[in-house]
Parts: structure tokens; sequence; C-alpha cells
């Protein structure tokens, strides 16, 4: 029964066009864009962006948190490898437009190395993920070693992003002094 919803859940998020609150005479671009998409587009000033960067590491915080709340229900094994497969496959989706959202971000000057590290760690969430997905379909072991190596490069540069970002509120280049509270609460 639970990998009916996951699957449900996972036809949804591909195929947006398939539920049925769908406005019949919007374009495709209309029915592929979401409202957290659209508004990440274009310059930022400071504040604004880092309140969409905020977003995002939310975001990733959220699908690391749900993978591995995945993997540990597969180990306890309550939860089946098609289940788990479907499952990551989902988070696969959600993290692939999350990153997607990120790399349409033009930063300003001060966040560009910032920025950088935070869609490697974006990258590298897509790789993990992936290969997780992979392993739960196979069993086969050398996915999960490359997921293991993705996993770990995405920490890497997720902590690198934090170091970055507080060597620019040090530097005193960012907007706002409240900023770098903002992002430590994501």
């Amino acid at each position: 029964m639970q990998g009916r919803n996951l699957a449900l859940i996972l036809l949804m998020v591909i195929a947006p066009g398939a539920s049925a609150g769908l406005d019949e005479t919007a374009t495709p671009a209309d029915q592929n864009s979401s409202e957290t998409l659209s508004h990440l587009i274009g310059r930022q000033n400071g504040s604004h962006y880092i309140e969409e960067l905020t977003d995002i590491r939310v975001q990733y915080n959220e699908d690391l948190g749900y993978s591995s709340d995945i993997l540990d229900e597969f180990v306890k094994k309550n939860m089946t490898n098609r289940d788990a497969m479907m499952a990551t496959t989902s988070i696969l989706v959600l993290a692939s437009r999350t990153k997607d959202a990120a790399s349409r971000i033009d930063p300003p000057d001060d966040y560009v190395k910032y920025h950088f590290y935070v869609q490697r760690s974006l990258d590298y969430l897509e790789e993990y993920l992936w290969n997780m997905g992979k392993f739960y379909e196979t069993g086969n072991n050398a996915y999960a070693i490359r997921a293991r190596e993705g996993f770990n490069l995405s920490i890497f540069y997720y902590e690198r992003s934090i170091e970055e970002f507080a060597l620019v509120q040090r530097s005193g280049s960012a907007d706002s002094p409240a900023a770098w509270g903002e992002l430590r609460r994501a």
C-alpha cells in the first residue's frame, strides 16, 4: 500500500499536468513553473538573495533528512527495496528542481563563491540520491559506495558554503547584519 502512495506522489511530481485541479487554459510553461521557482530568477539584491538561498538550503536539509529516514527504515527492514527506491526517486525529483532553481539565480557579486558552494552541494546531493535509488533498485554495493562519496562531497560543499557566507558577513559586504541569523536558522 505504501508503495502505491509513493508511486502516486511521484507521478504527480513528474507529470504536473496529471493533477485533476490543473487549469486547462494554462500554457505548458505555466503548468511547469511554480511560484517558488519563478521568483528566484534574475539579479538579486543581497537581502532578497539571502532569503531565496535560505529557502533553497531549507529544501536541501529536508531532502537530506528524508533520504536519511528512508535509509534508516530500509536498514531496519521496515521498507522494501522497491519502496525505498520509489521514495528516493521522489526526493531526487524534488532535489533536481531545487538545484535547477538555484542555477537560475544570478547572485550579487559578494555572494558568487558562496553560491558556487551551494550549487556544488546540490549537485552532489543529486548524485547521492541517484546512486541510492540505483542501490535500492539493484542491490549492487558499488552504487552504495558512490552514494557515500556523493553524500560526503555534498556535506563538504554545504559546510564550505556556511564558511563562505560567514566570511562575506564579516567583511561587511552583506546588506543586513541580521542575514547571518537568517541563514543559520535554515
